[in-house]
């Protein structure tokens, strides 16, 4: 008889044992701790550092509108007078 003919006369009479699978223990399951930034000015929370930072550009507006001291020939404003 071949081999997978006998492999399964063998499963359909019930011979063959059941596998022994590995159950966990307690002990062995880790839960990873989950890292949030949170926002000073509301109640928003981001899982990274950079989706902080653009929720607080976006929403808050925070390092936007910075007064430009340079005309766009890289000199001073105050350069004619």
């Amino acid at each position: 008889m071949p081999s997978k003919l006998k492999t399964w006369l063998k499963a359909k009479l019930g011979f063959v044992r059941p596998v022994p699978y590995k159950t966990l223990a307690e002990e062995e399951v880790e839960v990873a701790t989950v890292v949030t930034y949170n926002c000073g000015y509301c109640d928003y929370r981001s899982p990274t550092q950079k989706g902080l930072r653009s929720h607080r550009i976006t929403v808050h507006r925070i390092g936007v509108g910075v007064r430009h001291t340079l005309d766009s020939h890289g000199r001073p404003l105050a350069y004619f007078g």
